[in-house]
C-alpha cells in the first residue's frame, strides 16, 4: 500500500527556523544601526540649535555683581530657565524643568562672569549617561565634536571630563579658532585620530559613572 506524506520533516523545519533566525539577527542589527544614525542626526540638530540660540540671546543675560564680602570673585547663573521661558527649547526636550537630548543625556548651560579675571563665557555641558555601551558613548562624543567643529569660530574650548568610581577624573581639551595656538589641539586642524583620543577619555576610565563634555563659547573680556 502506498502512503502520501504531507508537510515537512523535522530536519526541514529546523533548517527553516535556523534561516529565519539568521535573517532576524541581521534585521535587528540593521535596525539598531539605522536607529543610532537617526539619533545621532537628531542630537546634532538639537545641539546646533541650542548653541546658536545661546549665541543669539547671549547679550540679554546679565548677572548680579558679587558683594565685597563674597569669597568667590565670580558669579554664575543657570540659563536653562531662560531658555525654557523664551520658548527656544522644544517641548520634547524638557522634563521636570531640565533639558535632555535624544539620548536622554542631561544638558546644562551656565553663564560665568569672572570679575577678578575680567572675562565671561557661556558653558554648555552634555553628560553622557549610557556608560555601559562604549560604542554608543564613542559615537555620541565624536558627534558632539563634529557639532562643535561646525561652530568653531564661536567656540573658545571644548573639554571632556570623565568620572569613575575607582579612578580620578581626567580632563582633555580642544580649542576653537579664537583661542588656537601652536601648542594646542584645535578644531581648525582636528583629525579623526585626535577625536578618538579625546573621546577615549569617556570610555577607558575604570568603572566610569558618566562623562561630561563641556562647550565654552561667547568668551568675552572686559
Amino acid at each position: 500500500m502506498k502512503f502520501n506524506e504531507l508537510g515537512r520533516s523535522m530536519v526541514e523545519m529546523l533548517g527553516v527556523l535556523a534561516i529565519i533566525g539568521v535573517l532576524s539577527v541581521g534585521a535587528i542589527a540593521g535596525y539598531s544601526k539605522a536607529m543610532m544614525k537617526y539619533k545621532l542626526n537628531k542630537q546634532a540638530e538639537q545641539l546646533n540649535s541650542f548653541i546658536n540660540d545661546s549665541l543669539v540671546y547671549a547679550s540679554q543675560f546679565s548677572l548680579p555683581v558679587p558683594g565685597s564680602d563674597d569669597p568667590y570673585p565670580y558669579a554664575t547663573s543657570s540659563l536653562i530657565p531662560y531658555y525654557i521661558k523664551l520658548g527656544i527649547v522644544p517641548e520634547n526636550m524638557i522634563k521636570n524643568d531640565q533639558i535632555y537630548d535624544i539620548f536622554n543625556n542631561p544638558i546644562s548651560s551656565i553663564y560665568y562672569n569672572l570679575y577678578s579675571s575680567k572675562y565671561s563665557y557661556i558653558e554648555t555641558n552634555i553628560s553622557i549617561q549610557n556608560k555601559g555601551d562604549k560604542e554608543s558613548v564613542m559615537n555620541q562624543c565624536i558627534n558632539i565634536l563634529n557639532i562643535a567643529k561646525e561652530n568653531k569660530e564661536n567656540i573658545y574650548m571644548v573639554f571632556s571630563q570623565s568620572f569613575g568610581s575607582n579612578s580620578p577624573s581626567s580632563y582633555q581639551m580642544i580649542y576653537g579658532d579664537t583661542s588656537c595656538t601652536a601648542n594646542r589641539i584645535c578644531f581648525k586642524y582636528l583629525n579623526l585620530k585626535q577625536m578618538e583620543n579625546f573621546c577615549s577619555n569617556c570610555v577607558n576610565v575604570e568603572n566610569i559613572l558618566f562623562c561630561n563634555i563641556g562647550i565654552q563659547y561667547n568668551y568675552q573680556t572686559y
